[in-house]
């Protein structure tokens, strides 16, 4: 676990999620604003079923990892950022940020994307691609900040797509 110092205010400790994290992960949705749970679901959600929890909290590590962010304090999840590596290009991932209402424009957002970027160069991944709603502008100016944003095509759906810093990707892009 590591902590952090937000540029914006407070104190945050970072690490790998755990299996004993589905309570806090639970929670934190719960606490999600609708127009939050709409931005990074794609869709007005309040509940998610047990599939998509054991697919949110069963990481392994490699090809599915998600960091988890918890205030000072370690009792409330704050922050979650994660990647899952795309089957059909294995050194592409698809990418995802959600940050509590409460804590946004602190630049926890940007510390994870960050460490998540750390951690994907290091098993292989070269791109990050993100499925965002238009609207969705923080989503964009946070990856934005983290190299050349794009957009691309995968699977029929534009996404959002930045090349990691450091990788080739990044130098062709």
């Amino acid at each position: 676990m590591s902590m952090h110092v937000l540029a914006g205010g407070g104190v945050v400790k970072v690490r790998g999620v755990a299996p004993g994290d589905e309570e806090a992960l639970r929670t934190a949705f719960r606490e999600l604003s609708p127009e939050s749970r709409y931005q990074r679901f794609l869709a007005h959600i309040e509940t998610l079923s047990d599939d998509l929890w054991r697919y949110l909290c069963d990481v392994d590590g490699l090809d599915h990892v998600a960091l988890v962010a918890f205030d000072a304090g370690g009792r409330r999840l704050v922050g979650v950022a994660r990647f899952v590596r795309l089957s059909l290009d294995r050194a592409t991932a698809e990418m995802a940020v959600t940050i509590a209402d409460d804590w946004q424009r602190r630049g926890l957002g940007s510390l994870l994307l960050g460490l998540l970027i750390d951690v994907a160069r290091g098993r292989g991944i070269v791109a990050f691609v993100a499925y965002a709603l238009p609207t969705n502008l923080a989503v964009r100016r946070l990856m934005a900040r983290h190299g050349a944003l794009g957009r691309r095509i995968v699977g029929g759906d534009e996404v959002l797509w930045l090349p990691l810093p450091g990788t080739p990707a990044e130098r062709a892009a």
